[in-house]
């Protein structure tokens, strides 16, 4: 979990970024998913049993994800792994635990686009990525009037500063 502030300077604009992010060992746990990690300050440890997960080097049967302070410590099958005592445990064993897709060029889904720059139209984008298993999007403008992508900027940053501050979905 890390807090950035970055500030980026674009045709005698300046954008403004702030919020928190998620990282988990090079995978990204999307606040938008129905998942039931969120961005929060408080560090915890989590083990998700998962029926199976499916990892770089092939698929664990009766998986345990072990996930302290926001990082994946440990993926195994869950007969090995001790539940720490400060842990809580996610059961699923009728789900499967992936990595989730990372689309990194997207300009809208659901009848939406990016450019809007309206919470409406990026709630409406997210949530319908997740449906089809996408945990993470980079907002894609269009060729357009400087003043125009610095107004998308402005309004995906707001949508993202937004929804983490709501923990909203």
């Amino acid at each position: 979990l890390s807090s950035t502030k970055t500030k980026i300077k674009f045709k005698n604009r300046t954008l403004k970024f702030e919020g928190c992010g998620t990282r988990v060992a090079g995978w990204a746990f999307c606040e938008t998913a129905m998942f039931p990690l969120r961005c929060s300050s408080a560090m915890t440890t989590t083990l998700i049993h998962a029926g199976w997960a499916l990892t770089p080097t092939g698929k664990i049967t009766d998986a345990g994800i072990l996930i302290r302070d926001g990082v994946i410590e440990a993926i195994g099958p869950r007969e090995g792994m001790n539940l720490p005592a400060d842990a809580t445990e996610i059961t699923a064993k009728e789900k499967a635990a992936i990595p989730g897709f990372v689309d990194v060029h997207i300009h809208g889904a659901g009848g939406r686009d990016v450019m809007e720059a309206t919470a409406e139209a990026m709630a409406t984008v997210t949530k319908t990525v997740a449906k089809h298993g996408t945990t993470s999007i980079v907002a894609t403008t269009v060729t357009a009037s400087a003043d125009d992508i610095c107004k998308s900027a402005e309004g995906i940053a707001k949508y993202i500063a937004t929804q983490r501050e709501s923990n909203e979905p």
